[in-house]
């Protein structure tokens, strides 16, 4: 009876130990997987915040580009008869009075080549180009280059927040003895880059828009990009 009695009690003993056992592996398991969550929930956290801030970034960048594009729409002057339109004299600007000059006496020797005879035109001196007074009439019929109006505005020395900086009007529309044309050439810097546009333009057309594209004639786009560049 004694040694039942034993028996039992030891048996319960090592059934409360085994239950201490089985307690002391399960409760840092628990533990365990209450860390991963909270590692998880912040990693969740910190992409959520960096997603929010790519999309602040984006929006600003979005905000700075539709305002740059209506800063330069603004300054669009090409129909303006009050615009400065004076090269300036500094010589080291991109255009000024100096290549101004050469260029007049390029489009004078280049035009007796070509049996036309070139007038420099601008604003408060406009040429009438097949009924359109340029560049008074340029709001009404906007210049374009391949299908669409281009943002183009006179500049002084090469500078300009438009797309196409205008430097200066060459037609040889008041030629009656000209061959062929009439020519409207407009000499300009887009986005820095110096381009001779031309247009031969008879008609007007329900877009309002004065239709033009780079020359095809290389002496004269080379002769103009090395006038700009000072060679």
């Amino acid at each position: 009876m004694h040694k039942q009695w034993l028996g039992v009690a030891v048996g319960g003993l090592l059934l409360l130990g085994a239950a201490g056992c089985t307690n002391a592996t399960t409760t840092p398991t628990k533990a365990t997987v209450n860390t991963t969550l909270t590692a998880a929930e912040a990693k969740s956290g910190r992409a959520i915040k960096a997603k929010a801030e790519a999309e602040a970034t984006s929006a600003s960048v979005a905000k700075a580009k539709a305002k740059a594009q209506a800063d330069s729409k603004s300054v669009s002057n090409i129909a303006d008869p009050d615009a400065d339109a004076t090269p300036t004299d500094d010589d080291n600007a991109v255009w000024n009075q100096s290549k101004s000059d050469a260029l007049s006496d390029f489009m004078s020797s280049w035009g007796d080549t070509m049996n036309q005879q070139y007038q420099e035109y601008g604003p408060g001196d406009d040429v009438n180009f097949n009924g359109v007074d340029v560049p008074s009439d340029l709001d009404d019929m906007k210049p374009a280059v391949g299908t669409k109006a281009i943002n183009i505005a006179w500049s002084t020395d090469g500078k300009t927040k438009a797309d196409y900086a205008l430097l200066t009007i060459y037609s040889d529309a008041e030629d009656d003895d000209r061959a062929g044309g009439p020519h409207l050439y407009f000499f300009v810097l887009h986005k820095g880059t110096p381009q001779v546009l031309i247009t031969e333009q008879t008609q007007g057309n329900a877009k309002h828009l004065l239709y033009f594209h780079t020359t095809a004639n290389t002496q004269l786009s080379g002769g103009f990009t090395k006038i700009i560049n000072g060679d």
